[in-house]
């Protein structure tokens, strides 16, 4: 670990730097301002993207190849968030 902190490139330093300000703080204000705004049992679901989007982001930014079994889960999880959602006002409707 001490040879790969000694030798970090500049890329490595701008990945750092943003993951432990930007991505940190962002994520916190969003999540903040959402939390200012809305109950936390309606928000806190939401947090079952954060899997998603990274396996995403991954794919799209990073060319990563996602396998079945990851789309799977993006699957399900995507599904559940939608019957958390919205369920409530379908089982209503009907």
């Amino acid at each position: 670990m001490a040879s790969q902190l000694t030798h970090i490139d500049v890329a490595g330093w701008v990945a750092l730097v943003y993951l432990a300000y930007m991505a940190t703080l962002g994520g916190y204000g969003a999540w903040g301002s959402l939390l200012s705004r809305y109950p936390a049992g309606k928000i806190a679901p939401l947090s079952l993207l954060v899997p998603v989007v990274a396996l995403l982001v991954a794919q799209v930014f990073l060319r990563e190849s996602l396998n079945a079994w990851q789309w799977l889960g993006v699957t399900v999880v995507m599904a559940a968030l939608v019957v958390q959602v919205f369920g409530a006002r379908w089982f209503k409707a009907t």
